[in-house]
């Protein structure tokens, strides 16, 4: 019974782990994408300026 709790809670922060990691992935994606749509936006500004 012991054992299979500690196997469990392991299992359980290794997913949530996972998860978190997952997301900050997705954060630093989506920023990365903010951040090319501005220099891309900016880029069409000065040319038709």
């Amino acid at each position: 019974m012991r054992r299979d709790y500690k196997k469990f809670v392991i299992n359980e922060s290794i997913r949530n782990e996972s998860i978190r990691n997952e997301s900050i992935r997705n954060e630093f994606i989506r920023n990365e994408f903010i951040r090319n749509e501005f220099i891309r936006n900016e880029s069409i500004r000065n040319e038709s300026i």
